[in-house]
C-alpha cells in the first residue's frame, strides 16, 4: 500500500544528488541543474508537478567526469551548485561536498533514524579483468602445481588445486596480511574503510582483510571459479564453490596469507584437501598456511551460516 504522503521521487531514481521540493501549484513545470566542474558536467532535469503540495525528491542524471573521478587520491571538498528554475523564477543554492577517493569504501549510510547497510559494495572492488592478474596467473602456472586453469572442467579436487595455486603464488610474492583499515576522512552519517586497489596490494606485499578477499576473489572470477565475500561483524573473508552447479563451498581466512610455519609445527588439515593435493606439491611455505586458511575460513563460515 501506498503512503499517499511520501514524497514522490522523479528523474534518476539511483541519483544521489537532487533538491526536494513542494509543489505550489498544480502541474508546475520546473528545471534541476546541477553543477560542479571539478567532477561532473552540467546536469539538468526538466519536468512537471502534477500535484499542489506535494513534496517531490528530483534527480537529475549526472553526467560524470569518470576520468577526474578517478585522479581522486585524496579526500578534497568540492563546491556544488543547485539551481531550481520556476518559470522566469530561479533560486540557487551552493553546498560545500566532500569527494571521497575512490578506496573508500562506504559500508554504512545513516540518514536521520534510518541506517542502511551498504557493505555490499566491498563487492565493486572485486575486478577479473585487472591486467594484473594475468601476471599473477602466469606466475602461478610456473611454479606447476597446475597445468593450467581450468575452472570446473575438472572436478573438485582440480578446483582445491587450482585455489591452492594462486594462494602458493601470492605467498611467493611475500604477500602479507596487513591490519591497516583506516579511511581518509570521518564523517558522521558514513562509515567507511580504506580498500586498496589489486595493484597495491600486490605492488606492496600486504592486504588487510577486505584487500585480500578482493585480490584473491578476482584470482578466482578470472579462472572460472565462483567466489563470494564473506561479512561477518568487524571482518571480511573469501568463500567459493567447489562445484560448478554450487552445492559445495568452502571459504578462507585470507589474513592468515604469509603465516609463517616450522618445519615441525603442527597445522589445522581437511581430509579433501589431502586428498586433492599430492604431498610433494604441499610446499613448506604455503601449504601449511593454506590448509589452515580453508579450515578456519569453513568453520567461520558454517559458524555463521545463518
Amino acid at each position: 500500500e501506498v503512503d499517499p504522503s511520501a514524497p514522490v521521487v522523479i528523474g534518476d531514481r539511483d541519483g544521489l544528488l537532487g533538491i526536494k521540493f513542494v509543489a505550489p501549484k498544480k502541474d508546475t513545470q520546473i528545471k534541476v541543474t546541477i553543477t560542479c566542474d571539478d567532477v561532473m558536467e552540467e546536469s539538468q532535469f526538466s519536468g512537471k508537478l502534477s500535484e499542489k503540495g506535494k513534496e517531490y525528491h528530483i534527480y537529475p542524471k549526472i553526467k560524470y567526469r569518470f576520468t577526474k573521478l578517478a585522479e581522486v587520491t585524496q579526500a578534497t571538498p568540492v563546491s556544488m551548485t543547485f539551481r531550481l528554475q520556476i518559470g522566469n523564477d530561479v533560486d540557487e543554492q551552493t553546498a560545500t561536498v566532500m569527494l571521497r577517493p575512490i578506496h573508500d569504501c562506504p559500508f554504512l549510510v545513516q540518514e536521520g533514524e534510518l541506517v542502511l547497510n551498504t557493505s555490499f559494495t566491498f563487492a565493486a572492488y572485486v575486478n577479473e579483468q585487472h591486467p594484473f592478474l594475468d601476471k599473477l596467473l602466469r606466475e602461478a602456472l610456473d611454479i606447476g602445481i597446475v597445468e593450467s586453469f581450468s575452472g570446473y572442467q575438472q572436478g573438485e579436487s582440480e578446483v582445491i588445486r587450482q585455489v591452492y595455486a594462486i594462494w602458493d603464488a601470492l605467498v611467493t610474492r611475500d604477500v602479507r596480511y596487513s591490519s591497516i583499515t583506516a579511511t581518509s576522512v570521518k564523517a558522521q552519517t558514513v562509515a567507511s574503510q580504506h580498500v586498496r586497489l589489486i595493484e597495491e596490494s600486490l605492488n606492496n606485499s600486504q592486504a588487510n582483510c577486505v584487500d585480500g578477499s578482493v585480490l584473491l576473489a578476482s584470482a578466482l572470477r578470472k579462472i572460472g571459479i565462483e567466489p563470494f565475500l564473506v561479512l561477518v561483524p568487524g571482518h571480511c573473508y573469501v568463500g567459493f564453490y567447489v562445484d560448478e552447479k554450487q552445492e559445495n563451498m568452502l571459504a578462507i581466512e585470507t589474513t592468515m596469507l604469509g603465516d609463517a610455519y616450522d618445519e615441525d609445527e603442527e597445522y589445522d588439515a581437511m581430509d579433501l584437501l589431502e586428498e586433492s593435493v599430492d604431498e610433494e606439491e604441499r610446499y613448506d611455505e604455503s601449504w601449511p598456511s593454506f590448509s589452515s586458511a580453508i579450515v578456519a575460513g569453513t568453520t567461520s563460515l558454517e559458524e555463521h551460516g545463518e
